[in-house]
């Protein structure tokens, strides 16, 4: 099923497409009207609609049903420093929607290879993985934070909390760690690594020291995996 995203969607009778999605439709997809169409407002919201406007600048559906998804009762927070470029930032934040994360933080460390974000423009990235992917929920992606900022403004939350890094042998895997249905927040570096003060200050402020395998993996593949070893113990487990 192919989705397309309506943000400002309501149980309405009848929506306007947006300027960019009524373009995709009519002018690429070549919709017809009486084509049945389904949207999302990306808060796990489906609604199956059928096309019956279409002008040359807009389509307008007529909503017939609506369904919200189920959604998971545990929450995936990915921090993480961003890889620099842009295809492989875009390839870490595709895979991350596709694999369910609730929210994912850009981190600014010492090693950072990016330290600028453009949030506004990654954020259809975001819109296109869950339009693809049929995933109906849009991960919160927020604004670049310095990484010790973010450390403490963990301070009273009841997620697991876990540091991925390659530094020390003394880390147990994420995959034994990690108990099912608990929100978990899971901070991966760069590829230069966090420092041993970051660590050490993560640490201090009860992030648990996990481990990912013993590959040396880049950052994008880091984040990915780890968000998939959680969706997999919780699937393994319900």
């Amino acid at each position: 099923m192919h989705l397309f995203y309506a943000p400002d969607i309501t149980e309405k009778e009848n929506y306007r497409l947006s300027d960019k999605e009524s373009h995709h439709i009519i002018h690429v997809l070549r919709s017809m009207l009486g084509d049945t169409l389904f949207l999302t407002d990306g808060k796990g919201n489906i609604f199956e609609t059928e096309l019956t406007e279409i002008t040359k600048k807009y389509g307008v559906v007529k909503i017939l049903s609506h369904k919200k998804s189920p959604s998971k009762n545990y929450k995936i927070h990915i921090t993480i420093a961003p890889p620099k470029t842009g295809d492989r930032l875009d390839f870490l934040l595709e895979k991350l929607t596709e694999l369910g994360a609730d929210q994912i933080t850009p981190l600014e460390t010492q090693n950072s290879e990016r330290r600028k974000f453009n949030r506004e423009k990654e954020e259809h990235t975001l819109i296109a993985a869950i339009k693809q992917s049929g995933n109906p929920f849009l991960p919160v992606l927020n604004d670049m934070t310095e990484f010790h900022k973010f450390i403490t403004s963990t301070k009273n939350s009841t997620s697991e909390k876990y540091i991925c890094y390659c530094k020390g042998d003394n880390k147990v895997m994420l995959a034994k760690l990690y108990k099912p249905q608990n929100d978990v927040i899971i901070c991966i570096g760069p590829e230069g690594d966090f420092t041993g003060e970051e660590i050490k200050f993560a640490l201090e402020n009860n992030f648990i020291p996990a481990s990912l395998g013993d590959q040396i993996m880049r950052t994008e593949t880091a984040g990915i995996i780890s968000a998939g070893i959680i969706n997999t113990i919780n699937q393994l487990a319900s």
